[in-house]
């Protein structure tokens, strides 16, 4: 299959959805990031996917990431891995509760491969996402899990938008932000929103499973199933 009939997109609001929407030109319906808000259930139990043959979930956050865990708030340790692993966990459970059978496509992070001192909370809540999507992988091959973990990714608001909060602690001033952001994301350590939403496009028609996306001279992981 190279297109699927029906799609639910989670995370509306990002720069990947909406690149996904027109380069893919697929039947998506999208959902904001709201929809997995894991204090408010509501959200889930309102939930209907059973007419989706492909969901695809971009949701996920770096709360005041960047820096030691001895550094960050406990209500910043706490979203990140509440939206990044636990409300992903529950929307792949509301789909197959729903479904027989689908395909499932999760943006995860090389960080799940590859962590660091300062990015340890996130890197973690990746790692356990990835590891849940291999369990489901295994157990229930009636869905095909898709997961496309990429290095930074950059035009997104969300490159000054995590280190704001850490600049009203004063744990960085805005000219140290300002460096790490130019460090970290240079054109060729970093992939751009059209650059993602071409891979998950192509991963799903070359029916792959796992891709890991890099420029800084790690290996690039590309999985396949046929």
């Amino acid at each position: 299959m190279t297109s699927p009939s029906k799609v639910a997109l989670f995370g509306a609001k990002s720069p990947i959805a909406t690149q996904i929407i027109q380069q893919s030109k697929w039947d998506i319906d999208t959902y904001n990031r709201d929809q997995l808000d894991v204090l408010n259930l509501s959200h889930f139990k309102h939930l209907s996917l059973d007419s989706y043959d492909l969901l695809i979930t971009l949701i996920g956050c770096n709360q005041a990431g960047g820096v030691e865990i001895t550094k960050q708030r406990s209500e910043d340790v706490q979203a990140t891995m509440n939206t990044n692993l636990i409300g992903n966990m529950m929307l792949i459970q509301k789909y197959m509760q729903q479904r027989d059978s689908g395909c499932i496509i999760v943006l995860t992070s090389r960080s799940s491969y590859r962590m660091t001192k300062e990015n340890l909370t996130y890197g973690v809540s990746k790692n356990c996402l990835t590891n849940f999507l291999d369990q489901i992988r295994q157990y229930y091959p009636q869905y095909r899990i898709v997961e496309v973990a990429p290095c930074a990714i950059r035009h997104t608001p969300f490159q000054r938008k995590k280190y704001q909060p850490l600049i009203k602690r004063q744990v960085f001033t805005a000219d140290e932000v300002k460096k790490i952001i130019q460090d970290k994301w240079q054109d060729e350590l970093s992939y751009t929103p059209v650059d993602i939403a071409k891979e998950i496009i192509q991963t799903y028609k070359n029916h792959g499973q796992k891709v890991v996306l890099s420029k800084d001279g790690a290996p690039i992981v590309s999985v396949k199933k046929y």
